[in-house]
């Protein structure tokens, strides 16, 4: 009689097939021997819940007519998942196959013995409950109690040292994410980082080139704050440690980019059409409050002998509601950079003010400029929340579809977001606000704006996210007069 002795391990803890995964199998090959069978030892250290080659090679023995029994210490090492035992039982009733531990002998065919394995199946699958609450428990308080950080794989810029358990700086990958940051706080967007980056031959972490949406994973990433973090759906909970590491951002910088990496322009409402213009991306509609986009607009002489094709802000074309859309007007590129350009002139102007009070350590100015603009912040905020009360309303009301309703409000939640971290971004700033740090940051933007003219336009574009939050142009739709045409600028506050 030939059997298959399977023999498993949940985990290496360091002693491996030394200790409990040799014993195991010693005591099940005594036995057989005693029992007169002759055997082939199938031997794996891993989790019941992943893939297991070698409990695989058992069953294809099963199926191949190979073994009429199978040798196990306990149920519990086939598996402790109710469905896997099954299939298990299932396949061993059809090639009239035994399973047997040192205690009992389970026959598919005796109503009561497939019983006792089915008991036994629940029992295991209970125990399996029980060690996943231990191990969410366990990875909780390794984080909220003993304040590590729990990794599996280091993120760039990190070695994980098996040793302490830690993250440390790797000092190959470090300047990597280093220019990242510096990059994002220039106000790049992430797929001019990723093409920069690239460019001066920086990889992954696996050898490949940045995209933009890995560069957004890496500026996301609170690890780089020094902190741990788990989250447990097991346990409803999550816990975040501090200072588990060196971090590699400041948390003002990490603050900052996820300002710049938000825009109050909903997603949905702007498509790229690549850099056009310095305004890319920062122009929103004064009657609506959606994005507006630049498009080219293809014109030729009437002899068809002259190019005079423009770019130009399109008219907006984005639902007030199911049957109406907005009419604000379109307005020429160049004319509407005229007026954002001066009005940077006009703020460089302000800021040489600012400056000379803060030579004079006074922060009075900036502190009251950063107290109104969280303020007006906070308005709207709760404007945003009364705009979605009222859509609500009239979608209850049916006087506005599901698919408006859903849409719009998307739009209102995500714009909310976005201002939740803007007022979460000048709190921090006002709470850690001090000449020095303000000094850096106004000389920085002086010499911007003196150097604005002779930037690439990728340059310029990244210049405007740190100095515009948006411009919104508000333009009667087919009203020629300039002075029906109203444009606001709204600045960041340094």
């Amino acid at each position: 009689m030939k059997v298959a002795i399977y023999s498993r391990k949940s985990r290496d803890n360091g002693n491996g097939k030394e200790e409990t995964l040799f014993n195991q199998s010693s005591s099940l090959k005594s036995y057989a021997e005693k029992k007169g069978y002759t055997y082939d030892l199938f031997e794996e250290v891993e989790s019941s819940l992943n893939e297991r080659p070698e409990l695989t090679k058992v069953q294809l023995g099963i199926e191949q007519g190979l073994y009429n029994r199978i040798i196990i210490v306990h149920v519990d090492r086939l598996g402790r998942n109710i469905s896997i035992l099954s299939t298990i039982a299932k396949l061993c009733l059809t090639h009239n196959v035994m399973i047997e531990t040192p205690e009992t002998v389970y026959d598919m065919k005796d109503p009561s013995t497939k019983m006792m394995f089915g008991f036994q199946s629940v029992i295991a699958e209970a125990e399996m409950d029980n060690i996943r609450d231990r191990l969410a428990k366990g990875k909780y308080n390794t984080v909220a109690e003993r304040g590590r950080h729990l990794v599996s794989v280091a993120p760039l810029g990190y070695s994980y040292d098996k040793n302490d358990k830690k993250l440390h700086v790797n000092p190959d990958q470090a300047p990597i994410v280093r220019k990242i940051v510096e990059l994002a706080l220039s106000g790049y967007s992430t797929r001019i980082i990723a093409e920069k980056v690239n460019q001066l031959g920086y990889k992954t972490a696996q050898g490949s080139f940045f995209k933009g949406d890995s560069i957004q994973r890496i500026l996301k990433r609170r690890t780089y704050l020094g902190e741990g973090f788990y989250n447990s759906k097991r346990l409803g909970k999550s816990a975040t440690a501090k200072d588990c590491h060196e971090p590699l951002i400041t948390e003002e910088d990490f603050n900052t980019i996820q300002t710049l990496l938000k825009s109050r322009i909903c997603k949905q409402n702007t498509k790229s059409l690549g850099i056009k213009s310095p305004l890319n991306k920062l122009l929103v509609c004064g009657k609506c409050g959606g994005g507006l986009t630049i498009q080219k607009n293809n014109k030729v002489s009437k002899d068809k002998q002259k190019d005079l094709s423009f770019y130009q802000v399109r008219p907006c074309h984005h639902h007030i509601n199911e049957y109406t859309h907005c009419d604000n007007g379109g307005i020429k590129i160049g004319k509407l950079e005229k007026i954002v350009f001066e009005a940077i002139k006009d703020k460089k102007d302000s800021i040489k003010k600012e400056l000379q009070r803060l030579l004079k350590n006074d922060v009075s100015g900036t502190k009251s400029r950063m107290e109104s603009n969280l303020l007006n912040i906070k308005k709207e905020l709760l404007n945003q929340d009364n705009q979605l009360d009222k859509l609500l309303n009239l979608y209850l009301k049916e006087k506005v579809s599901e698919e408006v309703y859903d849409t719009k409000s998307a739009t209102i939640k995500e714009v909310k977001e976005n201002l939740k971290s803007e007022i979460e971004l000048l709190e921090y700033q006002l709470e850690k606000l001090d000449v020095s740090s303000q000094l850096t940051k106004v000389d920085k933007v002086i010499h911007l704006i003196d150097n604005f003219h002779e930037m690439a336009i990728e340059d310029q574009q990244a210049t405007l996210r740190l100095l515009i939050e948006k411009v919104v142009l508000t333009k009667p739709k087919g009203q020629l007069k300039s002075s029906d045409t109203k444009v606001e600028i709204h600045f960041r506050e340094l």
